[in-house]
């Protein structure tokens, strides 16, 4: 069975629109480069958390290959 690689979809706009009425969610708003619509999600904001939390791990990774930090 062969394994297809998976193309992230490149997204141009990324907006924060509202809290939901509990509080708990961020509702956000989602464009990308080939579709006019923009979509709209409510991201549970412990979501965001982990979301910080990937990126500083990919920067401190990114840092740590040698050869990646000119990039």
């Amino acid at each position: 069975m062969s394994e297809e690689k998976i193309v992230p979809v490149l997204v141009v706009a990324l907006r924060g629109e509202s809290f939901s009425e509990d509080g708990a969610n961020i509702v956000m708003s989602v464009k990308t480069r080939y579709s006019g619509v923009e979509l709209k999600y409510s991201v549970p904001i412990e979501c965001f958390r982990d979301l910080l939390v990937d990126v500083q791990r990919l920067e401190a990774s990114k840092v740590s290959e040698p050869g990646k930090a000119e990039e």
